[in-house]
């Protein structure tokens, strides 16, 4: 009897070491089988939402055949960058010229991340980067070898990249660079959003009132002309008989000396 209480009691700490043990075993499992998930949905919308607490900008460009164009016609590839910004107003304002120069200095406090690449014709490309949590837009610049007629530049609202719920998972930002012009195809562009008809009558009101204001002098003139010409008429009348009377009278005098 006492034999085997001893017995089991000797075992009990063995067992336990042997739990230990298997826990840790299982703990080690888990986190290399976790590390593996992770790397097998890593970039995809489920690492998104399992493994991902930052939020990214996530922009994907296509580049088209005729790409920056020389003056043969041949494309060829056109540097972009990609500015975070505080705001809107320096960026929508700048040319390329300057903002190729120093984009610091050209967008002083509004700039907060700056990042480039390079553009193949025919070619497409995703890039992703941390979104700064003080980003308000997302400013895309393509500097073409030729800016006439050209859109070199457009920008998102960075709202639109924000998750707002553990489920959710923004597409990005996508872009469409040919030719000379960059284009949103994914996302709203808020530097170059088509006028709504309130905007539209708007900008066709002065120049309805113009032409009206060109009218009213055009009818005034018209009206003006017709009376003067009658005074003048009137005038010429009159100056007519006099000549005619004193003509007559002048007559009459000559005729009475001849006598």
């Amino acid at each position: 009897m006492d034999n085997r209480q001893t017995g089991k009691r000797a075992a009990q700490p063995a067992l336990a070491k042997c739990l230990v043990a298997v826990a840790m075993m299982m703990a080690l499992t888990a986190c290399g089988v976790t590390d593996r998930v992770g790397k097998r949905v890593d970039d995809t919308w489920a690492g998104d939402m399992l493994f991902d607490d930052n939020e990214k900008v996530i922009l994907t460009s296509d580049g088209g055949n005729q790409l920056n164009p020389d003056e043969s016609g041949k494309p060829l590839s056109v540097v972009i960058r990609v500015y975070q910004l505080t705001s809107l107003e320096r960026f929508s304002s700048i040319d390329a010229d300057t903002l190729w120069d120093d984009p610091q200095k050209a967008l002083g406090n509004t700039l907060l991340e700056n990042r480039e690449i390079t553009l193949l014709p025919g070619m497409g490309q995703v890039d992703k980067w941390p979104l700064n949590k003080a980003a308000g837009y997302v400013g895309v610049a393509a500097f073409f070898r030729s800016e006439e007629n050209s859109r070199w530049k457009v920008a998102f609202d960075a709202e639109s990249l924000r998750k707002e719920g553990i489920w959710f998972s923004s597409d990005g930002l996508r872009v469409l660079v040919d030719n000379n012009t960059v284009s949103a195809m994914g996302g709203v562009d808020v530097l170059n959003k088509p006028k709504t008809e309130a905007q539209l009558a708007k900008a066709s009101a002065p120049l309805s009132q113009a032409t009206a204001q060109a009218d009213q002098p055009t009818e005034g003139s018209l009206t003006q002309r017709v009376q003067d010409a009658v005074v003048q008429q009137a005038e010429d009348t009159a100056t007519s008989s006099a000549q005619q009377a004193t003509e007559s009278k002048l007559n009459s005098l000559l005729e009475g000396v001849h006598e």
